[in-house]
């Protein structure tokens, strides 16, 4: 009971405290200062494309210097079975993950330039672009289909139009079809 007391004293308290703290002050204006960079900052796009192509070039070098410690390993090996089998499977690993950074690339590659003709770029060959779901095109990069116009005049004349197919006319294809009634 005396903790609960202590608890509920301290807890009026510390609320009187920040309800104090939180009268407003008004403060005087600070002049406001405009420096000029000597560099500019990047942007979000710019900082993804460098990590993006900065991790395949790692992830390459690291799989070539895999492949030649892999070849290193083997030549001083002396003809030791067990050395030349570790050797063989870091040069198979080394091919596998180079053929993997490859494969992953060539498809990349092919999604912006074929696929999405470079409006979503993941940062290869074009830097980082995901077009926005909120924003709307503007007005002339629509792509509208032509439609021809229709002759109000010939709607409903089945020798203007040998494909409609009118009820009741007993035309078909604007042929009649007088020979096939029995």
């Amino acid at each position: 009971m005396k903790h609960l007391k202590k608890t509920a004293i301290f807890l009026l308290i510390f609320s009187c405290l920040l309800t104090l703290a939180n009268v407003p002050v008004q403060a005087a204006p600070q002049p406001t200062v405009q420096v000029t960079l000597p560099f500019l900052i990047p942007s979000l796009a710019q900082i993804l494309t460098f990590a993006i192509r900065l991790f395949f070039s790692i992830a390459a070098i690291v799989a070539l210097l895999y492949l030649i410690l892999g070849a290193f390993s083997w030549i001083t090996s002396g003809g030791d079975k067990e050395g030349v089998k570790k050797a063989q499977e870091k040069i198979q690993a080394a091919l596998i993950g180079l053929i993997l950074i490859v494969g992953v690339l060539a498809i990349a590659v092919t999604l912006e330039q074929v696929v999405f003709r470079e409006e979503v770029c993941f940062g290869l060959t074009c830097p980082v672009r995901i077009p926005s779901l909120l924003e709307p095109k503007s007005p002339g990069t629509y792509q509208t289909d032509t439609v021809e116009p229709v002759n109000p005049n010939s709607q409903n004349d089945p020798s203007a139009n040998p494909n409609l197919n009118l009820p009741g006319t007993g035309a078909v294809g604007g042929v009649s079809d007088s020979n096939n009634r029995k």
